[in-house]
């Protein structure tokens, strides 16, 4: 877990515990009701499925003392940071999982302190130098955010030796989960699948599941299609779709999809075409695999796309 804490200007208003719940709570945070001064609790995504625990209180284990930085002893008391007096509320984010569920954690905890505005987040494994702009409670910095996850993730997936996705698809996939439910809404005459991931050795691949060939359907930006018969279960390339609709697939303006009407082509594919089998590949959870990573230094240029929610 890469964690996060909460801290307050000293200068400024202290919020109390009850409205820190109450801020959390109305952000889409699940926290526990409790008769002790400690809840625990989680933000959850439901487009995305990004996920973050969240601590507030005194922890029930006296023994564990979280450090604030990388290089801290593990028992040793937090920093001071002048001008900053730490709240006990933590934001725990897991370190397996495809970049940008960092991003969409970061784009929440932006949302929280917009309504916290004498608050700031600490990044207990800050990879910066101590006394650099940025470094320190202070508002959510998305770049180093990622940059600080990507450097814990990478040591935990070469030792885990997590399937990867190609960055690419996995972004394609991230704005297809994004933009779903828009694509519903403007277009509810289609079947939108969900685009799941599949795992083969250490690669990680995008799929989607097929299972009528008389309905009209929303193609995912997906490498793979699950194709359900009745006796019967195999994968194609989704680029044989395209191909099997030519003209007919039609680009929509939702998640990078593609209208697929139930043409004879495509009726003809979905029976006969030549199937691989499904036994070498594994499903994925969403924290079972990740995208290749990209560690980024402060005078890298970045990609719009690839830090900010699509």
């Amino acid at each position: 877990m890469l964690s996060l804490h909460l801290y307050h200007r000293s200068d400024g208003p202290s919020p109390s515990s009850q409205y820190l719940h109450q801020v959390l709570r109305q952000h889409g945070a699940q926290l526990q009701e409790s008769d002790t001064f400690y809840h625990s609790g989680f933000w959850r995504d439901e487009a995305t499925r990004a996920y973050v625990d969240i601590d507030s209180g005194p922890l029930p284990l006296r023994s564990i003392t979280p450090a604030s930085t990388h290089h801290d002893d593990a028992n040793a008391q937090p920093k001071d940071y002048p001008g900053w007096t730490p709240r006990e509320v933590s934001f725990h984010i897991p370190l397996n999982g495809p970049h940008w569920l960092v991003v969409e954690i970061a784009r929440w905890l932006e949302a929280v302190l917009q309504d916290l505005p004498d608050c700031g987040i600490l990044i207990n494994e800050d990879t910066g130098l101590e006394g650099e702009p940025g470094y320190g409670p202070g508002p959510v910095e998305r770049l180093r955010l990622l940059r600080c996850w990507e450097f814990c993730h990478m040591e935990q997936c070469a030792s885990l030796a997590t399937p990867l996705m190609a960055r690419s698809s996995s972004l394609a996939l991230w704005r297809y989960r994004r933009e779903l439910p828009h694509g519903q809404n403007h277009y509810p005459h289609l079947h939108w699948p969900q685009a799941l991931v599949l795992s083969r050795n250490t690669q990680a691949h995008a799929v989607a599941v097929w299972q009528d060939p008389t309905l009209a359907w929303a193609l995912p930006p997906v490498e793979y299609i699950v194709v359900q018969r009745a006796h019967e279960t195999g994968l194609i390339p989704s680029d044989e779709i395209l191909t099997a609709a030519a003209d007919q697939a039609q680009a929509l303006s939702a998640g990078a999809a593609h209208a697929i009407a139930p043409c004879a082509s495509i009726k003809k594919l979905f029976s006969q075409a030549s199937l691989m089998p499904p036994q070498p590949f594994v499903h994925c959870h969403d924290h079972d695999w990740s995208d290749t990573p990209v560690i980024r230094q402060a005078e890298t240029p970045v990609d719009e796309q690839e830090h900010r929610s699509p």
